[in-house]
């Protein structure tokens, strides 16, 4: 007579375990569920990112306005509890309670989950019960190519903190492959002003450790408005087509990248070119004001509102020396070769027809208290994107 295994459902095996369920929320109060949200990687070197978000489920039209504490009601071990997965013997599915320890890293490394036993939020108004059982799964799997580092710096601060250096370490890495990319001409929308983006600079730079007090270095961007003398003028926002990082580009393939000639591998004779990270030595930060009004500013007030008349131009650099410091990052030698480029804008913040002098003498715009990216006249006024595609990239190299 064959054996009848009766297989359990994640949900029964979970029902021990859950405090609060469906029953025990009390009527006439909003349904709200706790949801958690993660990759179904996990790295056992990398940190782990879970996102907990509440859901309301009914169909009440009222809103309602929910005091959340998540440290409170989510983050401590009573609340969250982590199991591993385990096939028995006949196939079927059991959980094992895991307790987290101070060494994550210990044991094997097999398909675990969280899961949420429920909370109750104490207001005036009758107690706002979320039921327990949201849950999610992950697998723990080691990191394919070890990060050479990790044991010296985890030796000397810690787990955790290992696990925040390797990450920036492998974005890195990944960064320095990242394929070229940018904005390309075909990408113009017709009708649209032409803006051409060219740069320019010396063709060798002298190392400031090499010789203090050598000249500044820089690379000059120059704008043109590329348009018959019988077109209109333009006026527009300057803003994407500096280097220090535009206000708001919409991708990786826009603003402005350096890269230099790299060894494809340590013991290897093939090079390539690698996106590198400039150093800044000047220090400090800027401070924004992100909770205050929006502001009203008449454009032509403004430095980075400019027009320009058919053939005109305007320029921008970016120093990347000066005698008294370089953006060079620190192991650059003399021979080294960097390459600068500007990959294009996929839509300049605000622009429209017309010149500071006269259409736009009293033009006003609103900006975040911040001075982000122009908030009215919304959608650049119903206007087609104004698409600045990439320039030509220039070289240097380093001499002694």
């Amino acid at each position: 007579m064959a054996e009848n295994h009766q297989i359990s459902s994640m949900d029964d095996l979970l029902a021990p375990y859950i405090r609060l369920t469906e029953a025990d929320r009390l009527p006439h109060t909003p349904r709200v569920r706790v949801c958690m949200e993660a990759p179904p990687r996990l790295s056992t070197t990398l940190p782990y990112d879970i996102s907990f978000y509440l859901q309301r489920e009914d169909d009440d039209p009222r809103d309602c306005r929910i005091i959340w504490n998540a440290a409170l009601y989510i983050l401590i071990p009573s609340n969250l509890i982590l199991f591993r997965h385990i096939t028995n013997p006949d196939g079927g599915l059991e959980l094992e309670r895991v307790d987290v320890g101070p060494d994550p890293t210990a044991g094997n490394f097999p398909i675990v989950g969280l899961r949420t036993p429920g909370a109750v939020v104490e207001e005036e108004l009758p107690k706002l019960v979320m039921p327990g059982g949201s849950r999610l799964g992950f697998a723990a799997e080691m990191e394919a190519v070890p990060w050479p580092g990790r044991e010296e710096h985890e030796a000397r601060l810690g787990f955790a903190s290992a696990n925040d250096a390797e990450r920036v370490w492998r974005w890195g890495e990944a960064e320095k492959r990242r394929a070229p990319d940018f904005v390309k001409a075909s990408e113009r929308v017709p009708g649209t002003p032409i803006l051409v983006v060219t740069l320019d600079c010396p063709r060798e730079l002298t190392l400031r450790k090499s010789r203090p007090g050598s000249s500044t270095f820089e690379v000059r961007a120059k704008v043109t408005y590329d348009a018959p003398a019988s077109e209109k003028p333009i006026t527009f926002r300057t803003c994407d087509l500096w280097h220090s990082g535009s206000i708001g580009l919409q991708s990786r393939r826009e603003g402005y990248e350096f890269y230099k000639y790299h060894k494809l591998d340590e013991g290897s004779d093939e090079q390539e070119w690698q996106v590198c990270e400039m150093d800044d030595d000047e220090g400090g930060c800027g401070i924004f004001d992100f909770d205050g009004p929006d502001i009203e500013v008449h454009i032509r007030e403004e430095s980075d509102f400019i027009s320009l008349r058919p053939g005109e131009f305007w320029t921008t650099a970016y120093q990347v020396q000066i005698p008294t410091y370089t953006r060079l990052p620190k192991d650059t030698k003399v021979g080294d070769r960097f390459r600068y480029q500007f990959l294009g804008a996929s839509g300049i913040d605000w622009w429209d027809w017309g010149h500071l002098e006269n259409e736009h003498a009293e033009t006003v715009v609103t900006l975040p208290s911040w001075r982000g990216r122009v908030i009215q006249p919304a959608d650049n006024g119903g206007r087609p994107r104004l698409v600045v595609p990439a320039s030509d990239p220039v070289e240097f190299r380093v001499v002694g």
